[in-house]
């Protein structure tokens, strides 16, 4: 997997390794700026070291943007190139700044000292700081084309990720272009269901309210039937109570006056009413057909005035009353039997005195 340069451990050791080669550099550019009356030489080794300063700490600068915003570089070959441009840079300022050392401690005079390709041994080392800043510069190009390509790559992914927004903005476009009239659609579909179910609703209630008029109705039809009748039923009960009492206090009336009536006047009740029944039969085939037990008394003496016997018709008269005690004596017998059965035999033997005297 390729190597990330600006993110982990990397970026920070090549900053910390271009932070070294910056010490030596400066070191090796006081040393340099000491000399008094230097010599061209020495003017061009300055400026050469000074420059390549310069190139490492715009190096080390971009090393350090990349560590603060993160941003991944990702090749083998930058982060082979970055350590070896800064592992060769300190080499060739620690061989440099020991030479200049070593001349300082010697005595020898910088203005004499001669950098000629060839000709003084300090040739190389000013070859080196060059090379040094080479590939400083070759690794920092790298590393900013490498982010240029990735710049690049991120501008089309974003362009086509703008344009994939602006076709999708497009079509969102067109959608809310068509929600008037889908609003309008849902409006008219809306309308016209509240409308059908305010026209049902009415309806059901209608119908709703129609039919418990319709029990209401007919349970107080109902109610007022069974009142009614339980109100007969009542006034009905409150008379027939009346009668009965009315007729209970009569018989408790009869009662008392019967009291004085024999309870066992079955026989002699039976041996007269048999006695006036034919008598009376016998009297109606003698007077021509007519009943005289169906006339009152002044009958009997309009039939006296036509002619007729005296005698008979007071017989017949006789007759007729004798019937009218026998049904009385009935009568009287049936109301004793019912409500006089609780009478001494002392009573009963003063009422059949009574009733035969």
């Amino acid at each position: 997997m390729a190597e990330a340069i600006g993110v982990g451990a990397s970026v920070v050791a090549f900053i910390g390794l271009a932070g070294q080669v910056a010490q030596g550099c400066q070191y090796i550019r006081t040393l340099l700026d000491d000399i008094k009356d230097a010599s061209e030489d020495v003017q061009s080794l300055r400026t050469e070291v000074k420059i390549f300063q310069l190139t490492l700490e715009t190096f080390r600068n971009t090393l350090q943007e990349l560590a603060d915003s993160g941003v991944a570089v990702e090749a083998d070959a930058h982060a082979l190139a970055t350590r070896l441009a800064l592992s060769y840079s300190e080499e060739a300022l620690e061989l440099l700044q020991g030479l200049l050392a070593k001349t300082k401690d010697t005595g020898r005079i910088w203005s004499k000292v001669r950098f000629a390709s060839g000709k003084s041994k300090y040739a190389k080392h000013v070859s080196r700081i060059e090379r040094a800043k080479g590939y400083i510069e070759a690794a920092h190009a790298g590393i900013l084309l490498s982010l240029q390509h990735q710049q690049a790559l991120n501008a089309r992914a974003t362009h086509r990720s703008l344009s994939a927004l602006t076709s999708n903005i497009d079509t969102t476009t067109a959608t809310i272009s068509t929600l008037p009239l889908r609003f309008d659609e849902v409006s008219s579909v809306t309308k016209d269901t509240v409308s059908q179910l305010r026209c049902e609703f009415s309806q059901r209630l209608h119908d709703l309210s129609t039919g418990i008029n319709a029990i209401l109705l007919s349970n107080f039809t109902a109610f007022t039937t069974i009142i009614s009748e339980t109100h007969s039923r009542v006034e009905e009960v409150h008379h027939t109570a009346q009668a009965t009492q009315s007729a209970v206090q009569d018989l408790r009336s009869v009662s008392e006056g019967m009291r004085w009536l024999p309870m066992r006047m079955g026989e002699v009740v039976k041996e007269a009413f048999r006695d006036v029944l034919v008598q009376f039969y016998e009297d109606r085939r003698t007077l021509d057909g007519q009943t005289f037990g169906q006339q009152d008394t002044a009958g009997i003496y309009h039939l006296a005035s036509r002619g007729r016997s005296t005698r008979r018709i007071v017989s017949q008269h006789t007759s007729t009353r004798t019937y009218i005690r026998a049904v009385g004596i009935i009568t009287v017998h049936s109301i004793t039997t019912t409500f006089c059965e609780r009478e001494s035999p002392g009573t009963d033997d003063r009422i059949t005195s009574t009733v035969t005297h």
